[in-house]
């Protein structure tokens, strides 16, 4: 993909100095059996009738998914950078419902050529050493910024700060999965967990001249990125038979596949907090693929979904989406019962979004239920959530060094009022770029 404008040589470095952590480790979890194998940083997973795989992203430095992409992207933002004939900075803006910033503040802090400015709500609505993995870093490339809101509100905010005129000379672009850059290393994880499980099965099917093994997958869903990034994975070849996003009580999407009609509600503060979000904006890109790319029908429905009715999806798009995705909810006592019970039988820890994944595929419907292998994607460590599975399991959480260390330092946040927050950051992004 990059490779008439990267070197091999340094793409390969970029890669290298991106992923140095094990990429994903898949556990297989049976009706009686669930075994962590920790012996490689590539641990096998089994094969087994009746089973569900358990995909672990969350090995990076700030413990979530995210950090596959992010570390990445920000490499390549900072090698194109560094390219420049006239050195210029960029300006990063990041809306974060808890995991992003963090990711997206270890990819770039220190390039002297980035400015990144992070928003993320307070009042709660992530968890305490989610804000600490973003507040207390030091750098000076660094500006975290705090509102009292939704992940949603900011998101708005965002939006209009990169249609705002004035600011266009500061070369505004984002880490959030509306960039496409993420989206697209985000396949990656598909297909190599897929591999992972299928080595022998892939082999045997070239070798006899067979089609592949088909694979469904279980997704956390929040913002859409990661099943965007699954769906595409499976418009270069991966033989995915079935999508499943994952969604708590924030459930836009399940509805939507349910009723045909896009209508969002106020969002629902839960304990997986990357997960509240009751607009997740990838379903524009998810519509323009299933439309055949018709720029006007996404136009219209970003028209109309804020509208009380809300949006009616085209009838074939609409059936185009439910013959790739469905989409299921567990809310907050199926998600403690899930950690309750994965601990208690096999004294092992899930995160509360990873735990809406298992929830949601132990309980799937007649309809979904196949023989067909279903990976559920792990999205975060359950070491960010501390607070929530002490108060499940009833027992003390022995935190990470590199998150124990956080909690003695001091935050470095700016506060802003929702209200004003527009131009507030507007302002703020006028004041540090010119550093140079």
């Amino acid at each position: 993909m990059f490779m008439e404008e990267i070197p091999k040589h340094d793409l390969e470095n970029i890669i290298e100095q991106a992923i140095t952590f094990p990429v994903c480790t898949s556990h297989f979890v049976g009706n009686e059996t669930l075994r962590f194998d920790s012996s490689s940083d590539y641990a096998k997973v089994s094969w087994a009738n009746d089973s569900i795989h358990i995909l672990e992203l969350f090995h990076g430095p700030t413990y979530t998914f995210k950090d596959i992409g992010m570390q990445f992207l920000g490499r390549l933002m900072g090698y194109l950078l560094d390219q420049q004939e006239k050195q210029e900075k960029i300006s990063i803006l990041v809306a974060t419902s808890g995991d992003t910033g963090s990711a997206a503040i270890h990819a770039v802090e220190n390039h002297p050529l980035i400015e990144l400015f992070v928003l993320y709500p307070g009042n709660g609505r992530i968890s305490n050493l989610q804000e600490r993995q973003m507040a207390t870093n030091t750098s000076d490339n660094i500006h975290c910024i705090r509102f009292d809101g939704c992940s949603d509100d900011v998101d708005v905010v965002v939006s209009r700060l990169f249609q705002t005129e004035s600011l266009k000379p500061f070369r505004l672009t984002t880490l959030n999965s509306v960039n496409i850059g993420r989206i697209l290393m985000q396949t990656v994880h598909f297909i190599f967990s897929y591999v992972q499980c299928f080595a022998t099965k892939i082999l045997q099917s070239a070798k006899d001249g067979k089609p592949l093994p088909p694979v469904r997958f279980c997704i956390p869903t929040g913002g859409l990125g990661n099943g965007s990034s699954c769906y595409l994975a499976k418009c270069m070849g991966l033989p995915v038979e079935r999508i499943i996003m994952a969604v708590n009580e924030n459930d836009t999407i399940s509805r939507t596949l349910a009723t045909g009609t896009f209508k969002m509600e106020d969002v629902k503060v839960t304990n997986a907090p990357a997960m509240d979000i009751c607009n997740p904006y990838n379903i524009e890109r998810l519509l323009y693929l299933m439309s055949n790319r018709n720029a006007e029908l996404v136009q219209s429905f970003i028209k109309n979904q804020s509208l009380p009715a809300g949006a009616k999806l085209d009838n074939k798009v609409f059936e185009s989406l439910k013959n790739q995705f469905s989409s299921y909810s567990a809310d907050q006592s199926e998600v403690c019962s899930t950690i309750k019970n994965i601990h208690k039988q096999w004294n092992e820890i899930i995160d509360p979004h990873t735990a809406v994944a298992v929830c949601v595929a132990k309980k799937l419907p007649e309809s979904d239920n196949s023989d067909t292998p279903l990976i559920c994607v792990a999205t975060a460590h359950p070491a960010k959530f501390p607070e929530t599975i002490e108060n499940i399991t009833g027992e003390p959480y022995t935190l990470p060094e590199p998150l124990q260390c956080l909690l003695e330092k001091q935050l470095h946040v700016t506060d802003m009022e929702l209200d004003t927050m527009e131009d507030s950051v507007a302002e703020m992004i006028r004041q540090f770029y010119p550093r140079q």
